[in-house]
This record gives C-alpha cells, sequence and structure tokens, in this order.
C-alpha cells in the first residue's frame, strides 16, 4: 500500500510542472473524456508497476511500448490522441487534481480487491469511484 502511494505521488510530482502553464491549452477536437482519462492513467500507473518489478534483464522498453500499445487498442484511441488530451488536462489544475484524485481511489479499490483486505480504516471505508463530470 505505501509504495503503490509513493509511486502514485513520485507520479504526480512528475506531473506538476504541467500545472503551471498559465492558460488552458486549446480543447483537442478528439479529446478524450476525463473519465475515460481516469481510467488510462490507471492502467498505465499499473503496467509502469509491473514494468519496474520486471526482473533486471528484461527488454523494458519493448515491454512498455507493447503494453501502451495494448492500452491505445483497448480505449480505441491513438498515441496523438492520447498526448494531446493529456496535455489539455495537465494544463488545468482542476482537471489534473479530478483525474488523479479518480485514479487515487481506482488504485486502492484496485488493491483492496486484490489482496482481498477486510481491513477498514476510515479513508477508504466508504470510497467508491469517483464520477467525474466535465
Amino acid at each position: 500500500m505505501k509504495k503503490s502511494l509513493l509511486f502514485l505521488l513520485l507520479i504526480l510530482i512528475c506531473f506538476i510542472p504541467a500545472c503551471n502553464k498559465k492558460q488552458l491549452q486549446k480543447k483537442p477536437d478528439n479529446l478524450i473524456h476525463i473519465t475515460k482519462m481516469t481510467d488510462i492513467v490507471s492502467d498505465i500507473l499499473l503496467i509502469e508497476s509491473m514494468i519496474n518489478l520486471a526482473p533486471a534483464d528484461s527488454n523494458k522498453i519493448e515491454m512498455m511500448n507493447r503494453y501502451y500499445n495494448d492500452i491505445f487498442t483497448h480505449y480505441n484511441i491513438t498515441k496523438e490522441q492520447f498526448q494531446k488530451s493529456i496535455d489539455y488536462y495537465m494544463s488545468n489544475e482542476n482537471d489534473v487534481e479530478k483525474i488523479f484524485d479518480a485514479v487515487k481511489i481506482e488504485l486502492k479499490n484496485i488493491e483492496k480487491e486484490y489482496l482481498g483486505d477486510d481491513e477498514e480504516d476510515d479513508e477508504s471505508e466508504n470510497e467508491e469511484r469517483i464520477i467525474i463530470t466535465s
């Protein structure tokens, strides 16, 4: 749990410089909806965690390319569409916060399901998936 939260924090730190843009970028014509973007980012974080845990002799670049292509195929999007959409959302601090709050909850729910953790703490007791509207 602590490792996943630490990893999420590191990812957020990487995206913070993008939040400092003063003006919102032009909305792309084929913008990925914020809810779908949340699912994509959750999947990407899981895949990158898995790749980081792969044996040292693994071809991590090949793995990453294959998994990213699988994500794009699964969500029926292009790499360019993803990049334009992530750039757009990263230029808006409120959108970034919405996405990463939802991702954090999604990853906690996945972890709870995977571990079969029956422990209830104050924070996760009533957590459900956040529905994002934009």
